[in-house]
């Protein structure tokens, strides 16, 4: 299932230093967007809103994945 959506975050990160992926079960129900930088990111986002297109304001932490047993 690729809808119409991702052909466009596709599309868009095609034309920039960003690269999309489907992601979820069955061809994604959301898509990420990676990026070297937070401006082509941020572009992006900009882009794929103006197409009507809905971003979840995501981020990372600073101490990235921390894996604990209880």
């Amino acid at each position: 299932i690729y809808g119409e959506s991702h052909r466009v975050l596709a599309e868009l990160a095609d034309s920039s230093d960003v690269i999309y992926k489907p992601s979820g079960a069955g061809g994604g129900d959301v898509g990420i967007a990676i990026a070297r930088s937070a401006g082509e990111i941020g572009a992006f986002s900009k882009r794929a809103g103006a197409s009507n297109v809905a971003t979840l304001a995501l981020g990372m932490e600073q101490h990235g994945i921390e894996v604990s047993r209880r």
